[in-house]
């Protein structure tokens, strides 16, 4: 059964160390930076799929997410 294609904003994605790629998603609970890798798939627009354990709802940063130093830095929730 094919899963649906998952797309966050390109402003979402960060290059990370030895070509890594990943996004920080705000934990729930916490309002911390949580980093999780990805896999670039095809790109529509402003918007790239992405493939690896993102998974649906959870709270992308597409805003300061360069700006992020470390894993469970607070952050401070902005709705755009």
């Amino acid at each position: 059964d094919p899963h649906p294609a998952l797309l966050v904003p390109k402003d979402a994605i960060v290059l990370g160390g030895a070509g890594s790629v990943l996004v920080w998603v705000v934990d729930a609970e916490s309002s911390r930076a949580k980093k999780v890798p990805v896999q670039l798939g095809v790109a529509v627009k402003d918007l790239v799929q992405v493939l690896g354990q993102l998974q649906p709802g959870m709270q992308v940063v597409t805003v300061g997410n360069e700006r992020i130093m470390f894993e469970g830095q607070p952050l401070q929730v902005i709705e755009l």
